[in-house]
């Protein structure tokens, strides 16, 4: 396969090529992992495939690659938010308003591609219940591509219907705060609970504990994807699953996502670290 200017690392090719090889397109594929600059160049890259005149797809050089390149393509849309929201979300509103372009046949190319970048950030549920009904249905003119970090905040539904291409997952967490992350995910599931108290006042410089516990929400994220069937990207992932259920799962992550935003503010460590430990005893421990 050519790649013209996407210098993808060998791992990525060779995932590209497996998945587009032979001719092959699914009706909707998701980018996970990664970066959100690769996940996002890889769905240009997809889409330059799906819309190429050429025989060897893609060619980058005709007109259709060109414009797929350059984003102009009239049959490649990276869909926009919608723009009453704050965090620039694809709204039910959004959703409902393509479903009816989609109707519509292609401009130029044999498909209409849509382009969702951070799926798991900025589509709800609500959303991909409304994408559903069309992927539960694929028109044989239209592809979709999701991107996302961390797929276990995508309705089982939706990641059953989508090819995934899975991108090698780059760490910007040191190995202190790896470390320390782990540590806190084995001492949530032991039942001495003073052992979750000597691992969270570990918590004491602020840049440590703002890696260790991003890298602790992604450990859960990961242990989420487990437990909905999905292959752990962490070993240890598939040990802590055994012990924690998918409420509870929600639940730590929920908690997890409040203490970074109270680390963004002027928070004394140790009241953080009382919090965390109450706040994850209290999960643990619920029916």
């Amino acid at each position: 396969m050519n790649f013209g200017k996407y210098e993808f690392a060998p791992v990525v090719q060779k995932k590209l090529t497996d998945l587009l090889s032979y001719g092959r397109m699914p009706h909707s594929v998701l980018i996970s992992g990664g970066d959100g600059r690769l996940r996002e160049e890889t769905a240009e890259y997809i889409s330059a495939y799906a819309v190429c005149t050429a025989e060897d797809r893609p060619c980058f050089n005709c007109r259709a690659c060109h414009k797929a390149t350059e984003r102009i393509h009239p049959d490649i849309e990276f869909v926009k938010g919608d723009p009453d929201s704050k965090k620039q979300i694809y709204s039910k509103k959004v959703l409902d308003e393509l479903t009816e372009g989609m109707a519509v046949r292609p401009n130029e190319a044999e498909r209409r591609v849509y382009v969702f970048l951070d799926a798991d950030e900025k589509l709800p549920a609500v959303s991909q219940n409304a994408l559903l009904k069309t992927l539960e249905e694929p028109s044989a003119d239209i592809l979709f591509i999701l991107t996302c970090k961390n797929p276990s905040f995508l309705l089982e539904t939706v990641l059953s219907r989508c090819a995934e291409l899975a991108l090698p997952v780059t760490s910007d967490f040191s190995a202190e705060a790896v470390a320390l992350a782990e540590e806190l995910a084995l001492a949530v599931t032991d039942i001495n609970e003073y052992k979750l108290m000597t691992v969270a006042y570990k918590l004491t410089d602020k840049t440590i504990a703002s890696q260790a516990l991003s890298a602790l929400r992604e450990l859960m994220g990961d242990c989420l994807l487990t437990a909905v069937g999905g292959t752990p990207k962490n070993p240890l992932s598939a040990k802590l699953v055994r012990r924690l259920t998918r409420e509870k799962l929600l639940g730590l992550i929920s908690t997890l996502d409040s203490a970074l935003k109270k680390l963004e503010s002027n928070v004394n460590m140790n009241l953080l670290s009382v919090w965390l430990c109450t706040e994850f005893r209290r999960i643990i421990w619920q029916k």
